[in-house]
């Protein structure tokens, strides 16, 4: 019997039941209907406010946002851990919930429109993913995705995608998550309610300025503490190892390789400080009705 906290979470949610608590055999399955019920209880308060007249909730699964080129190999360690999210597909579109490891919203919202999807395929047993070609000739793949999930979008998927229309947007963009607003790319103010949202500018400065400090301002604060660390110490051993040179002129190469190792975790902490505020995380955490991770 599903627990009576999250049955309260997900009252009044437009679940097509026959669908999202069916297996990709569209055969009813208790296991799955726990499994849905549960994850649509961690995003559900958050969830509520987006949903729009009619809208039903068709599939919810956890999945890795997508990432760049850059991510994948040099910050895919932080990068896996900075991309949790929730896919809640619906008979109108895709909603992205960026997330805790705990898959509790952060406040990054972000919507696919059917109708800005020009192809998709959901990848192979080998190769688990949802790939998706928009409109623009954009492309993006989320990933760690379980291989009945995909073969169960692929049952209502091509109904969804073949008769919606294109939007203005034609890929993937960002919502308000307090007005719901679309965000304009590049700018960190909603223009509808004014909300204020983490920028790459500040991320930059703090990176720059503040061991560990980029990490920090995106609220990882782990990573903030582990950076903070190790650009520490370097600091430590290259001041030290100046006054040394001084005194010895062949310290000099010693110096030189210090300021290398401190350069390049310098690099690391500003890209991926800068790469994940890209994705509009808002200043407050406190959005009024519904309290983030």
């Amino acid at each position: 019997m599903p627990n009576l906290t999250i049955t309260d979470n997900i009252q009044n949610l437009p679940i097509k039941h026959e669908v999202c608590f069916a297996n990709n055999e569209r055969v009813y399955d208790e296991r799955i209907q726990a499994q849905q019920m549960k994850l649509l209880a961690k995003v559900a308060p958050f969830l509520k406010r987006f949903l729009e007249p009619d809208e039903e909730i068709l599939l919810a699964t956890a999945a890795r946002a997508p990432m760049g080129v850059g991510e994948l190999f040099f910050a895919s360690r932080f990068s896996y851990f900075m991309k949790h999210t929730v896919l809640v597909f619906t008979n109108r579109r895709i909603l992205q919930f960026l997330t805790r490891m705990n898959y509790v919203p952060k406040g990054s919202v972000s919507q696919i429109r059917y109708g800005d999807i020009e192809k998709y395929d959901t990848g192979s047993v080998l190769k688990l993913s949802l790939n998706i070609k928009y409109r623009n000739g954009r492309q993006e793949r989320f990933t760690n995705i379980g291989w009945n999930t995909l073969k169960k979008v692929d049952i209502f998927m091509p109904t969804c995608v073949q008769n919606a229309p294109p939007t203005e947007f034609k890929q993937r963009h960002s919502l308000c998550p307090r007005c719901q607003a679309p965000l304009p790319k590049g700018k960190y103010v909603c223009p509808n309610c004014r909300l204020a949202f983490k920028n790459p500018g500040e991320a930059v400065r703090n990176a720059l300025l503040f061991p560990g400090g980029g990490f920090f301002y995106t609220r990882h604060r782990v990573f903030g503490i582990q950076f903070a660390f190790s650009e520490g110490v370097l600091i430590v051993l290259a001041i030290a190892w100046i006054f040394e040179a001084f005194k010895h002129a062949t310290e000099w190469a010693g110096v030189i390789g210090i300021a290398a190792v401190l350069l390049v975790i310098k690099l690391l902490h500003i890209y991926q400080a800068r790469r994940y505020v890209e994705e509009y995380i808002p200043v407050a955490k406190d959005l009024t009705t519904v309290k983030l991770g």
